[in-house]
């Protein structure tokens, strides 16, 4: 029989490797646990942190190849 690997809530949360997902993104795997966010090589990555007045920013920036914590929005 088939594994689940993924559930999408009534709620709109979404579990990967969990069937209880407690946010709106909630990823789980017992040995050890990986997230990629990927781009072409000419272009970066960055994960956004907002708010309604504010933004926070954690990124690579392919043209100084640094890891980047920026209060604006660098993506």
């Amino acid at each position: 029989a088939p594994t689940e690997m993924m559930r999408i809530k009534s709620s709109g949360n979404i579990g990967i490797g969990i069937t209880t997902p407690d946010s709106l993104l909630h990823l789980k795997k017992s040995s050890g646990a990986k997230v990629t966010i990927e781009s072409d090589d000419s272009n970066d990555a960055w994960i956004n942190f907002s708010g309604a007045s504010n933004e926070m920013s954690v990124g690579f920036d392919k043209t100084i190849n640094s890891l980047i914590v920026s209060n604006s929005d660098r993506a």
